[in-house]
């Protein structure tokens, strides 16, 4: 069983209810042909992370979503595990870096995937700003707290990246909202138990009130409820929203593998700590 909090208008609704994944076959890497004369998609309603959905190894599958621009999630699990937004490109053209491929069952024919050899950017060519700037969401420094220490300090995700899988294999994001009840219980839980060589970070975006982007204030309170987690502040999940996707529910799960930072699965709700064991082995697998 797997319990929710929605977010909606300042209404926290709590949903009981198990869970089921579609899957899709896809097959082939067949394109439209040519595609001079169609319009093109725009960039910006491409790749941001979604969640909730999944695939077979081996195959893809494009779902209807409204956490895209497009309408579109696909899941890509042809080498490897992708999620994100895409587009239906049978009657348009897809932009520099994605690729219109085949996608056989449930919806359009083809979709816009991430091309695995994009050509290179050439924007501001030959010019050095001397700043390279923050080039991913991994990479954006939040304010944060390590267990066991009451020290502010900041934090990136790519601050737990573990090339060789030295130290460990996951890194799990537990976006939480201190209103949530259910957030308040899994944050409890995850001090009684112990999970190897997996490192979970709790990022508030909410304060006390359903829609009200946490403050420096409930960040300190949540942190001294909750010492033994690592922890980041992310009000309204302003900096990692764009990467992560759109939060619907709380306690949100985004798992990354921790020797590239590709993320891997996506899941939300409560979970109880036997499920949660299982689900984070499951998880595991993923980036074997």
């Amino acid at each position: 069983m797997r319990f929710f909090l929605l977010l909606g208008l300042g209404l926290a609704g709590l949903v009981a209810c198990s869970t089921t994944t579609k899957v899709i076959s896809s097959s082939g890497d067949g394109g439209p042909g040519d595609t001079s004369s169609l319009p093109e998609i725009p960039a910006d309603q491409l790749g941001a992370a979604c969640s909730g959905f999944g695939t077979s190894p081996g195959d893809s599958a494009l779902f209807d979503s409204d956490m895209c621009p497009a309408g579109a999630c696909l899941a890509d699990a042809r080498t490897g595990f992708d999620l994100y937004c895409s587009a239906d490109c049978d009657n348009a053209r897809c932009p520099k870096g994605y690729l219109c491929q085949d996608v056989s069952l449930g919806g359009p024919k083809r979709a816009c995937f991430r091309d695995p050899n994009p050509p290179p950017d050439t924007t501001d060519a030959g010019t050095d700003s001397g700043d390279a700037g923050v080039k991913s969401f991994l990479d954006v420094r939040l304010p944060a707290y390590k267990s066991g220490s009451a020290t502010k300090t900041d934090l990136a995700l790519r601050d737990y990246q573990d090339p060789t899988a030295a130290k460990r294999d996951l890194v799990i994001v537990l976006v939480d909202s201190a209103w949530s009840t259910y957030d308040q219980k899994q944050l409890q839980d995850l001090d009684a138990a112990t999970y190897s060589r997996v490192e979970i970070v709790s990022v508030l975006m909410d304060g006390p009130m359903t829609g009200k982007g946490a403050t420096a204030s409930d960040f300190a309170q949540w942190h001294a409820k909750y010492t033994h987690v690592d922890m980041a502040l992310d009000s309204l999940l302003a900096a990692l929203g764009p990467g992560l996707g759109q939060i619907t529910a709380v306690p949100s799960w985004f798992v990354f593998d921790a020797k590239t930072m590709k993320q891997i699965a996506t899941d939300m709700g409560y979970m109880m700590p036997s499920m949660l064991g299982s689900t984070i082995e499951s998880w595991r697998a993923l980036a074997k």
